[in-house]
C-alpha cells in the first residue's frame, strides 16, 4: 500500500479517536462515557469470576451449528442482495482518491486495511459478550474478527465477481443456486427417509457438505479453542481462508471504480434517509416516482395536537418495513415460547401466555427505536416544528400517539396469535381474562414509554444511525436510555399496581375496581410526562443541539 494511502489510514484512526474523545469535556459526554464504563466494567467482571461466567454451551454444538449459520448468511447475501455495501467508498474518498494515482488493488488493500481496523474493537467487544459460547475471552475475539474479516472478503470477491460476469448473468446465475438449493434440499430429504426414518440437518455425511464446512469450521475453532497451540492452529487456518478469498478479489480484473462509485452514491443517499427517519427506498433515481394510492382521512384537530398525529401515523403505514421488522420480533419470540411450552425460573414451567406476554413487553422496551415515528424522527424537520402555531404540550402530545398506537396494535396481534394458538391456557383459571387486560394496559405502558424515549432523544439529540464503532458515547447513551426506560416502567407499574391493590382491598376484593384504578395511575404516569417533553422541546436549539449529519 502507498505510504500516501497508509497516512490516510492513520490520520482517519486519529480522526475517530478525536471523534470518541471530543464529547468528553461535555456533560452529556461524560454521562454517557460513565454509564458506558460501567457496562464494560461489568462484562470485564464476569470475566474475572469464572464461576458467573462459566461455559453455558457445549463446544461441539458451536461448532455443529455455527458452519451452517455463517454459510446461510453468505447465501442470503447472494440471494437477497447484489453487495453494494461489500465495497463502500464515502464521497469523499471517491473524489479524492478515485483520482488520484492509485491502482484499483491498492485502493483495495486500503479498504480491507481500514475495515480490519474499524473490525478489531468490535471483534473485541464481542468476544466478551460471547463469552458464554466459548471457552477462553481470547480464542471468542479471535474467532470473531476471523469471522469478521470473513464477511467482509466475501462480499467484496462476489461485488467484484458480479461486476466481472456482468448483472444479467449473475441474476440467472441466483435462479440457477435458488434450483440447486431445493435440489440439495430435496436430497437430504430422500437421504434421511421422511416416509419412516428422521431428517438430519445439517448432512453431515454428504461428500459436499464436508467440503463446505471444513474450511468455515476453522472460525469456529478458533471460537471455542481454549489453549494457545489450538488457537494458533486454527486462526492459520483461518487466516489461510481469508487469504484464499483474497486472492480472489485480487485476481479478478474489472475495473471496478465507475461501479461502486455509483453504488457508493446510493447506499450513501440511503444512509442519509435513514438518518433523517425516511424509508430507504423514497425517492432514489433508479426508482420510479412514488405515487400515493391510498391515505387516512383527516382527524379531527385535537387541539393543534391532530394534524401531527395523522403525519406521523401515515408516515409510520406508509414504511411497512420496520412495522414488519418489529412483528418478526414478535413473531421469533413467540415462536420459541411456544415451542418451549413456555418456562419460568428454572425447570418451573410456566404458562405460554403469560411468559409470551412478558417478552413481547420486554422486547417493546428494547426496540422501540423500530418506531420512530415522533420527533425522533422529524429532526431535520424541527426548525420547520418550531414555527408552527401549536402550543408545545399538543404538539407532544401528537407526536407521542402514532408510535403508541402502532406498537399496541402490533402488540394486541401477538396476543390474540398468541392466545389462540396456546388455546388461552393461561394456568389458574385466568385463560379468560389475563389477554385482555394485557391488550388494555398496553397503550397505558407504551405511551410511558415513548414519552421516555423522546424525553432522553430532545436532551441529548442523536441520529437514527451511527457509524462509529467502539464509541463510547453512543453505548452510554443506549444504556443510559435502556436504564430510564426499564426503571421508570419499573417504578410505574409498582406504583399502579400498589394503588390498584389498595383499591382491591378497601372495595372488599373487587378485581374490577382495582384494575381500572392502577391503568388510571399508569396512564397518569404518562401523561404527567408531556409537559416534560413540551418543556424539552421548547428547549431545543436547531442550531446548537441537532447532530451533523
Amino acid at each position: 500500500m502507498p505510504r500516501a494511502l497508509l497516512l490516510l489510514v492513520l490520520l482517519q484512526a486519529r480522526g475517530w479517536l478525536r471523534y470518541l474523545t471530543r464529547n468528553l469535556f461535555s456533560v452529556k459526554g461524560v454521562l454517557f462515557a460513565l454509564f458506558a464504563l460501567l457496562t464494560v466494567c461489568g462484562w470485564l467482571s464476569l470475566l474475572l469470576n469464572p464461576a458467573a461466567m462459566r461455559q453455558t454451551v457445549d463446544p461441539d454444538e458451536v461448532l455443529a451449528s455455527g458452519p451452517p449459520l455463517l454459510l446461510a448468511y453468505c447465501l442470503f447475501n447472494v440471494l437477497a442482495s447484489t453487495g453494494e455495501r461489500a465495497i463502500y467508498f464515502s464521497p469523499a474518498e471517491i473524489q479524492f482518491l478515485f483520482s488520484g494515482p492509485f491502482g484499483r488493488r491498492q485502493l483495495l488493500v486500503y479498504k480491507i486495511v481500514w475495515g480490519l481496523l474499524l473490525s478489531v474493537p468490535s471483534a473485541v467487544l464481542f468476544g466478551v459478550i460471547f463469552r458464554v459460547y466459548a471457552q477462553w475471552w481470547l480464542g471468542a475475539a479471535v474467532g470473531t474478527l476471523l469471522i469478521m474479516l470473513f464477511v467482509q472478503l466475501f462480499g467484496m470477491a462476489l461485488k467484484l465477481s458480479i461486476m466481472a460476469v456482468g448483472t444479467q448473468l449473475y441474476t440467472r446465475l441466483r435462479r440457477v443456486l435458488v434450483v440447486a438449493l431445493l435440489a440439495a434440499a430435496a436430497l437430504v430429504a430422500l437421504r434421511g427417509d421422511l416416509f419412516g426414518g428422521t431428517l438430519r440437518w445439517p448432512p453431515t455425511g454428504l461428500p459436499l457438505w464436508r467440503g463446505i464446512n471444513w474450511p468455515l469450521s476453522w472460525f469456529f475453532k478458533a471460537f471455542v479453542a481454549d489453549r494457545w497451540p489450538d488457537l494458533v492452529e486454527a486462526a492459520l487456518a483461518g487466516l489461510a481462508v481469508n487469504a484464499v478469498l483474497l486472492g480472489v478479489i485480487f485476481g479478478v480484473r474489472v475495473d471496478y471504480l465507475e461501479g461502486v462509485a455509483a453504488s457508493s452514491g446510493r447506499v450513501y443517499a440511503r444512509l442519509q434517509r435513514l438518518r433523517g427517519g425516511k424509508p430507504a427506498a423514497a425517492d432514489e433515481p433508479s426508482a420510479p416516482p412514488a405515487v400515493a394510492r391510498w391515505t387516512l382521512p383527516m382527524l379531527t384537530f385535537l387541539g393543534g395536537a391532530g394534524p401531527t398525529f395523522w403525519r406521523q401515523l401515515l408516515t409510520g403505514l406508509r414504511q411497512p418495513t420496520r412495522l414488519a421488522a418489529l412483528a418478526v420480533m414478535f413473531g421469533f419470540m413467540l415462536t420459541g415460547t411456544l415451542l418451549g411450552g413456555g418456562r419460568g425460573g428454572g425447570d418451573i414451567p410456566a404458562p405460554p401466555v403469560l411468559v409470551g406476554g412478558f417478552l413481547i413487553l420486554i422486547m417493546t422496551v428494547f426496540l422501540t427505536t423500530l418506531v420512530p415515528f415522533d420527533f425522533r424522527g422529524d429532526l431535520d424537520r424541527m426548525a420547520t416544528l418550531k414555527t408552527l402555531p401549536t402550543p408545545s404540550w399538543q404538539l407532544a402530545a401528537g407526536q407521542l400517539l402514532a408510535p403508541v398506537l402502532l406498537v399496541t396494535a402490533l402488540q394486541w396481534l401477538a396476543l390474540a396469535v398468541l392466545t389462540a394458538v396456546s388455546g388461552g391456557d393461561a394456568g389458574d383459571g385466568v385463560a379468560v381474562w389475563w389477554p385482555a387486560v394485557a391488550a388494555v394496559f398496553a397503550p397505558a405502558a407504551n405511551f410511558l414509554l415513548f414519552a421516555v424515549e423522546n424525553l432522553v432523544f430532545l436532551l441529548m439529540p442523536t441520529r437514527l444511525t451511527t457509524g462509529s464503532p467502539a464509541d463510547l458515547q453512543a453505548i452510554g447513551r443506549n444504556v443510559l436510555l435502556q436504564f430510564l426506560k426499564m426503571v421508570t416502567l419499573a417504578v410505574a407499574v409498582v406504583a399502579a399496581g400498589a394503588v390498584g391493590v389498595a383499591v382491591w382491598l378497601l372495595t372488599g376484593h373487587n378485581l374490577a375496581a382495582g384494575l381500572a384504578v392502577a391503568w388510571l395511575a399508569l396512564a397518569a404516569a404518562g401523561v404527567a410526562l408531556v409537559p416534560v417533553v413540551a418543556a424539552a422541546y421548547d428547549h431545543f436549539d436547531v442550531g446548537h443541539d441537532t447532530p451533523p449529519q
